[in-house]
């Protein structure tokens, strides 16, 4: 309910609202499932996504490493490697053009690993990550 919550806000544009929920939502999912759940993972990645469309890119990148950490602890591949993929793009967005090619060349390497393909066929393509 926070989580939608949070998304209607977001719709109506009422963003320090939705960030009051989402920030509700963080910590209902590590009371209900522990700090390093799967489910933390995704409300980081929630708040973080929120945090980009409000042009707060400096905290979103917090939360989208936080993702990534309890990702790497608990997730499997394919969560891991958009988790890589969010920091790409927001590191982007910051300018930050080596650390978001590292990133991005992260992501690519695993979804390339899970598809079976390799680094050279991979249908991965970081020129897109917006």
């Amino acid at each position: 309910l926070l989580l939608c919550t949070a998304e209607l806000c977001t719709l109506f544009g009422q963003q320090e609202r939705a960030t009051d929920y989402s920030r509700a939502y963080m910590a209902m999912a590590r009371l209900a499932h522990g700090e390093g759940s799967p489910a933390v993972g995704d409300a980081y990645g929630f708040h973080a996504a929120l945090l980009v469309r409000r042009g707060c890119l400096e905290e979103a990148l917090h939360h989208a490493m936080m993702m990534l950490q309890v990702r790497q602890r608990c997730g499997d591949d394919k969560s891991i490697a958009d988790a890589h993929w969010n920091i790409g793009a927001v590191l982007r967005e910051l300018h930050q053009y080596k650390a978001a090619i590292e990133s991005l060349e992260a992501a690519r390497e695993i979804y390339s690993r899970c598809s079976g393909e390799g680094l050279d066929s991979s249908q991965a393509d970081i020129a897109t990550a917006s």
